[in-house]
């Protein structure tokens, strides 16, 4: 009876006890290293095997998750730094690089909530139909990036905007305007 009983708890252990306890060990692992339930090698028909299966499936199914997860937050990084320079892109004029009448507009809405002081400067060049009449398109362009770069010298500090063909405005603001 004794050899029985001794028999039947080294059974008991080996089939039910050990699996359980493997099954255990590697739910604890896992959430601590790199452990991998894949690298288990239960194989059985009953409850054991069927919780065994099931737990190489979750395995699988979190890191295909974690996978869309860091493949979806990588789209969002890029999505959100294309819309930055869309945006930025947007408020630059494409000629002169200084920025542009949607820039303008943004920041004095910003300047009248605001309680700063601030001044404005329009700059128009004079003559510019009569350079493009005279020598085309190209060298009215010159001419505007001429100007352009004048005026950036001169406000070093302040913006500068093209808000039309040859006008530019500079908001003064703090020692600009002072």
């Amino acid at each position: 009876a004794i050899i029985v009983c001794l028999l039947g708890i080294f059974l008991v252990n080996r089939v039910i006890i050990r699996p359980i306890n493997a099954l255990s060990e590697a739910a604890s692992k896992y959430t601590t290293s790199n452990f991998r339930f894949s690298s288990l090698k239960i194989k059985r028909g009953d409850e054991i095997g069927v919780l065994a299966d099931s737990m190489v499936r979750m395995e699988r199914d979190l890191d295909e998750y974690i996978a869309n997860l860091t493949k979806t937050q990588n789209e969002l990084v890029s999505a959100r730094e294309h819309a930055e320079r869309m945006d930025l892109a947007a408020n630059i004029d494409a000629l002169t690089k200084v920025r542009n009448k949607r820039a303008y507009d943004i920041d004095v809405i910003r300047l009248g909530i605001g309680s700063s002081e601030y001044g404005l400067i329009v700059i128009d060049l004079n003559g510019l139909k009569a350079i493009n009449d005279s020598y085309g398109h190209e060298k009215g362009d010159v001419a505007i990036k001429m100007l352009c770069q004048i005026v950036c010298h001169v406000f070093k500090h302040s913006p500068v905007y093209r808000i039309g063909g040859d006008e530019f405005t500079v908001i003064l603001e703090n020692d600009d305007y002072r």
